[in-house]
């Protein structure tokens, strides 16, 4: 990709407001992730009974949940663990679709049919349903989530890379290389995979908003991160008690669930139209 055209997608990705929006969403998260030592004013697991359930003041900002943790201390640790999760399933799903389903569309017959037909038993089952189905399995533990949500999206990215390699490699170009004796694998990394990295960075980009809703939903029931790990579904989850007497327990990791599910999306869309390849020869 030359430099030109780099430019120019990110002209067009900054010309977009609400990836402009959801950019700066990302970067206030990403800030309290990496600035969490700094920004929090009490220790995250730092129990104080005595203060439990008060609401937001100057000492604790989004007050304390039923044990006297600071919950804004909380949030801003829970930043951390809501990127790992986004990120590792993401890695994980990517590292194991891309090549399944570059191999499936390049290659065609035995395994194409094979690698689908395994994709399609995956996708047979609702995505929530096979990630509780595996973390059971597995036990309960963010870890085990991580890999219950990978395996969710496994499909996802090697049915998307498989129908960009069958649009592609019967191409001139391909055919080309092809026929100057070029190697399967040479074809593959020169000639195809670089017309599957921008779908794969618009997939990744919303798989990531899902992998943190998934994940903040597995540890809402119990069956992700366990207390007292500061993760924002497990927050909600422990505080639903006392929505009638201390809403902001929950309220507060609810809304930076909400708000970093939406900063990917926003961004996924402003990258889905920058990388649009109509307007890329535009």
């Amino acid at each position: 990709m030359s430099v030109s055209l780099k430019r120019r997608i990110l002209r067009r990705f900054l010309q977009n407001k609400s990836g402009v929006v959801g950019l700066v969403l990302l970067s206030i998260i990403v800030g309290m992730a990496v600035l969490a030592d700094y920004l929090a004013p009490h220790d995250p697991l730092e129990q104080d009974i005595i203060n439990r359930l008060k609401p937001p003041s100057w000492e604790h900002p989004m007050g304390t949940d039923e044990f006297g943790r600071d919950v804004f201390s909380r949030v801003v640790y829970g930043a951390r663990i809501s990127l790992m999760v986004g990120l590792v399933t993401v890695a994980l799903a990517t590292a194991v679709g891309v090549p399944l389903g570059l191999v499936s569309g390049y290659f065609g017959g035995l395994p194409d049919n094979t690698i689908m037909r395994a994709m399609d038993i995956l996708l047979a089952f609702p995505g929530y349903l096979l990630a509780l189905a595996i973390v059971s399995i597995l036990g309960p533990s963010l870890m085990n989530a991580m890999i219950a949500v990978a395996i969710f999206l496994i499909p996802v990215y090697a049915r998307t890379v498989r129908g960009i390699v069958l649009s592609v490699k019967n191409l001139e170009y391909v055919e080309a290389a092809r026929i100057m004796g070029a190697s399967h694998l040479a074809i593959i990394k020169d000639h195809i995979f670089l017309n599957v990295i921008p779908e794969v960075m618009v997939l990744s980009t919303f798989n990531i908003a899902n992998s943190i809703l998934i994940a903040s939903a597995l540890s809402f029931l119990g069956l992700g991160a366990q207390p007292p790990t500061p993760e924002w579904g497990a927050m909600v989850s422990s505080s639903r008690h006392y929505l009638m007497i201390a809403p902001w327990a929950s309220l507060f990791p609810g809304t930076m669930i909400l708000i970093a599910v939406l900063a990917f999306n926003l961004i996924g869309d402003a990258l889905n139209d920058a990388l649009r390849p109509s307007r890329m020869t535009s």
